[in-house]
């Protein structure tokens, strides 16, 4: 069976997306982007195409991504993190392991990474909102501030990330 690999431009964060990240994410955080595993029995090539970014930028920025949405799971997101990037026949292992550890049924332990992987998931960030109602001067060197007669410039319809604890009561599924 063939492993999956995504390239870099094409990743929005989906479920089976982030299994993948998460399986090489050391690599990603270094700045290396895995690469595709195909032989073709031919070394050359038509030569990189010019990039104005260094070639780690873009792996980093996934990998920080990635980070900040497990972070915002606190504990639920470090099992994610831990319990998916290993192998995938120690998953059931690592599971009871946590949850012998954390005295919790592996039933509970199971449904908190499932909540943890279903907030990760999607191709929104989970972080970046405009804090004001329609009002962006509340942002610190926000480019949509007032003009000089002191109507609102930004033309951002107002919206707010739900928190991970926001989340969690919601009973949607993602």
């Amino acid at each position: 069976m063939k492993e999956l690999w995504w390239p870099i431009g094409l990743i929005s964060f989906t479920k089976a997306q982030v299994f993948w990240l998460l399986r090489h994410i050391s690599m990603i955080r270094s700045g290396f982007w895995p690469s595709e595993h195909r032989e073709t029995g031919y070394a050359g090539g038509k030569g990189k195409p010019q990039s104005h970014s260094a070639p780690y930028e873009r792996p980093v920025q996934v990998a920080a991504e990635l980070d900040t949405r497990i972070e915002a799971c606190g504990l639920d997101g470090l099992m994610l993190e831990f319990v998916y990037s290993a192998e995938s026949e120690e998953k059931q292992f690592l599971e009871q392991h946590i949850a012998n550890a954390m005295r919790l049924d592996i039933n509970t332990i199971e449904g908190r990474i499932d909540t943890a992987l279903r907030y990760v998931c999607g191709k929104s960030p989970r972080w970046v909102d405009c804090p004001g109602v329609g009002d962006c001067s509340q942002c610190q060197g926000c480019p949509n501030l007032r003009d000089k007669e002191g109507n609102i410039k930004c033309k951002k319809k107002p919206r707010r990330a739900r928190s991970y604890s926001e989340f969690k009561s919601h009973k949607r599924l993602v």
